[in-house]
């Protein structure tokens, strides 16, 4: 009896020190890991980037096995959902990161303005892009309003809803749809995308807009990357080379076998550093041409 006790205790206070490593390893954040809403500044430190996202996949596991059942009412079905080119309330997960936009936005001084999904939301993460970030756009008075998981109209209701305000940006960047491609058919993200350049071009009349094909997504022979390259058609056409100006860098995101380029992915979706690097690299110059630097 009194073994059978021990082993008892023993594998219990292992379940206890199991959970609490899981805890822990969830919630950790390294020091040094990212600024917050507390410290808004839109130049030399990103004031709304996520943290790194250290141990990753036991997060993601975490939290896909524990999370609560998904709100139907605010979520909804595929057919419930507004249309792309009609805005949505965007989720709750992402108001914080909302908050934090409005408030570096108040403080104006932004000159150059990305705006996005979780691809651009990652260029100011620490464990991404953020050392890119800061080394090509640290001093130009820049700020990021990406946000992860965001689809075309989220991004068309918070420009409607205060991000563009307070400030007058000399260049906007803007890369949205990839959220879009599983659930909207290529017109419809096409006219989504329509409206979104139309809300900044009446939100910010004096700035100049660098349009950017979505990135390579997949792999060549899936459906996602055919359709993703056909809306990338679509973009370059709305294009007017006065006031929205377009750029296309998708082959220098691929290998020579036209495969997504080894080491410059996190994953099928997101780049990596090296990613980061080849972006801001590749744009550069377009972006001091429009910056009139």
């Amino acid at each position: 009896m009194g073994h059978r006790w021990r082993k008892w205790q023993i594998g219990t206070l292992g379940l206890i020190v199991l959970a609490g490593a899981i805890v822990f390893l969830t919630l950790w954040t390294p020091p040094g890991a990212p600024t917050g809403p507390s410290n808004p500044s839109p130049d030399s430190r990103p004031a709304c980037a996520n943290k790194a996202r250290h141990f990753g996949a036991l997060r993601q596991w975490v939290k896909a096995t524990f999370r609560s059942a998904p709100n139907s009412e605010q979520n909804g079905s595929a057919q419930d959902r507004p249309k792309p080119y009609e805005a949505e309330l965007i989720r709750a997960g992402a108001r914080p990161k909302h908050e934090c936009f409005l408030e570096v936005a108040k403080r104006g001084e932004i000159d150059l303005l990305f705006l996005g999904d979780s691809i651009t939301d990652y260029f100011t993460r620490p464990d991404r892009g953020r050392s890119v970030w800061l080394e090509y756009y640290g001093d130009m008075n820049a700020a990021n309003f990406g946000i992860a998981g965001d689809r075309i109209e989220h991004l068309l209701w918070r420009l409607q809803n205060g991000e563009l305000e307070g400030f007058s940006a000399k260049v906007i960047v803007l890369m949205i749809g990839t959220n879009n491609v599983r659930a909207d058919g290529t017109d419809e993200i096409l006219a989504g995308i329509e409206a979104v350049l139309r809300e900044i071009s009446s939100r910010q009349p004096d700035a100049k807009i660098l349009l950017l094909s979505i990135f390579p997504r997949g792999g060549p022979e899936s459906d996602v990357w055919k359709k993703v390259a056909s809306i990338n058609s679509g973009i370059a056409e709305l294009a007017d080379q006065e006031r929205v100006y377009h750029l296309e860098i998708w082959d220098a995101l691929l290998d020579d076998e036209g495969a997504l380029l080894d080491g410059a992915w996190a994953d099928s979706t997101h780049p990596d550093t090296k990613g980061y690097e080849i972006w801001a690299s590749e744009m550069h110059f377009k972006l001091l041409e429009l910056l009139g630097r």
